[in-house]
């Protein structure tokens, strides 16, 4: 049971990183504005992720990833800055179940800052896995 949490934490860590690099490294123009905002969702499905390994379950809101007076919370998890989108959308965060750890990120289609207009981009993502490695 132990390896199985080394080897989840080890995967969560790697594309953590993964996430973080392309964010540093790739130079925002070579980056689709879509691709920019499925990247900043990875990262918030990390940070999720993260939140209901100290945790124990889902948060109520992205705010919780922030700051939060759950027990055994060890964040923030996520800077404020992080939750809107690169132009500055509020990213929406929905439980779809709370007993499977199973949840939505969203980014409502919008008009870019340039006035570009930018499609919806949608994140379904579930936690379970945290649990079963347990």
């Amino acid at each position: 049971m132990r390896i199985v949490r080394i080897l989840c934490w080890s995967a969560l860590i790697v594309g953590g990183v993964t996430v973080w690099l392309a964010e540093q490294v790739c130079d925002p123009r070579d980056i689709s504005p879509t691709d920019a905002r499925r990247s900043r969702l990875m990262w918030m499905s990390v940070s999720i992720d993260t939140y209901v390994e100290d945790v124990g379950q889902l948060p109520a809101s992205l705010s919780e990833l922030v700051a939060s007076n759950a027990p055994h919370w060890k964040g923030p998890y996520l800077r404020a800055s992080k939750l809107t989108d690169p132009d500055g959308i509020d990213v929406r965060y929905a439980v779809l179940d709370a007993e499977a750890l199973r949840y939505r990120l969203t980014v409502p289609a919008h008009a870019a800052k340039s006035g570009t207009p930018m499609p919806e981009v949608v994140l379904e993502q579930s936690a379970a896995w945290i649990r079963n490695a347990r």
